[in-house]
C-alpha cells in the first residue's frame, strides 16, 4: 500500500455512498476497500447516514479529480 500524505475529512449528506465518495475523490470506485480500511466503524449500508465524518486517505501518489456525477447516476 501507499504512503498515506493526507485525509480529506468528508462529511457525508443525504443518500451519500461509499462508491459516490470514491468517485467525487479519485474519478472512479477502486478506493473504495481503501476508505473502508482508513473507516473500520463505518456502517456497511446501502447509504451512509447523514453528517458522518469519513476519513479519505489520499496517498503520496494520489491525482484527485473534481468530478460531478459518475456516469450510473446520469
Amino acid at each position: 500500500m501507499n504512503e498515506i500524505a493526507y485525509y480529506i475529512h468528508h462529511v457525508t449528506t443525504q443518500d451519500d455512498r461509499l462508491d459516490l465518495i470514491s468517485f467525487k475523490y479519485f474519478g472512479n470506485v477502486s478506493m473504495i476497500s481503501d476508505i473502508v480500511a482508513i473507516n473500520p466503524n463505518l456502517p456497511l449500508t446501502d447509504t451512509l447516514p447523514t453528517g458522518l465524518t469519513v476519513n479519505v486517505p489520499v496517498y503520496k501518489t494520489t491525482k484527485l479529480t473534481t468530478q460531478a456525477k459518475p456516469a450510473w447516476l446520469t
